[in-house]
């Protein structure tokens, strides 16, 4: 490559992410301003938004109203009903080590990955091969 010309082909590692079916496992959202906005609507309210990562939701989770998520990737929605699940159970440990914050065996997340999937009853692939 020439000095000051940049390729036009993307990094093998980016090419083979490009290709999988998760596009954002975790975003830098700040749900603050949505919590603020959302905790002024009368409870029962209806609120749609972008399930992105699923923060977000998972923080909106928590007040009275009707949460639709939508998302062109159905991985997006899966992210987010898995991280609703973790949420809902409490255990901040368990859920850094599935969601690869906390050290964990390849071997052993796949394994608990695998069981709350078919909870879920998502198919095992739903975010890529293993």
């Amino acid at each position: 490559m020439e000095e000051g010309t940049m390729t036009r082909t993307p990094d093998a590692w980016a090419a083979e992410a490009a290709r999988m079916p998760l596009a954002f496992a975790q975003v830098r959202e700040d749900p603050r301003l949505d919590l603020e906005l959302a905790g002024d609507l009368p409870p029962g309210s209806t609120v749609v938004m972008i399930a992105s990562g699923g923060e977000t939701a998972a923080c909106l989770g928590r007040l009275p109203l009707h949460l639709h998520l939508v998302d062109m990737n159905p991985a997006q929605i899966a992210l987010s009903r898995l991280k609703w699940q973790l949420a809902e159970e409490g255990d901040a440990v368990a859920a850094m080590e599935l969601l690869g914050h906390a050290p964990l065996s390849p071997e052993k997340r796949w394994h608990l990955l695998g069981g709350r999937l078919e909870k879920l009853k998502l198919p095992r692939e739903i975010f890529g091969p293993e």
